[in-house]
Formats: C-alpha cells, sequence, structure tokens
C-alpha cells in the first residue's frame, strides 16, 4: 500500500482480532502517526509490546459492562 502517505489517526475496534490485526499489517500501522486500540479480555500485553516497538502507549481503561470486563483502551503515539 504504498499509495497511503501522510497517515495520522487510525481506531482498531475489531471485537478480539486486535493482535491478528497488528501481527499481519504491522508495516501499515507504522505509517500511523497515532493508533486508538480497543482491546478485550487477554490480549492487552501483547498488544502493548508490538505497538511499543514504533509508538509510545498509554492505556486508558473503560468499563462498559462491570470491573471485570476486561476491555480498555490504549493510545499509542509516535514520537515527534
Amino acid at each position: 500500500m504504498d499509495y497511503l502517505e501522510d497517515l495520522y489517526m487510525i481506531k482498531l475496534d475489531c471485537e478480539g482480532c486486535e493482535w491478528e490485526i497488528l501481527r499481519r499489517d504491522a508495516d501499515l500501522l507504522r505509517k500511523f502517526q497515532v493508533i486508538l486500540v480497543e482491546y478485550h479480555r487477554g490480549n492487552y500485553k501483547d498488544i502493548i509490546g508490538k505497538l511499543k516497538e514504533t509508538h509510545k502507549c498509554r492505556d486508558h481503561y473503560y468499563e462498559p459492562l462491570s470491573k471485570q470486563s476486561g476491555y480498555g483502551v490504549l493510545v499509542c503515539m509516535k514520537d515527534p
């Protein structure tokens, strides 16, 4: 996808398949300045590790269902 340039932000909200997208499309995701990822239980640490290769990540939790839901949002930004 060489035709995609000057990409600023992408939001991934893919109901549990976040890791698969990050693993398969890492080169494309590196082109974005900001990546927002809605994550689900069980894959949070893997996602952080992958995104820290190219971005700084901050974790923002929210609890739409219950305190045990395991959902949250990561905000990852490249250094300027």
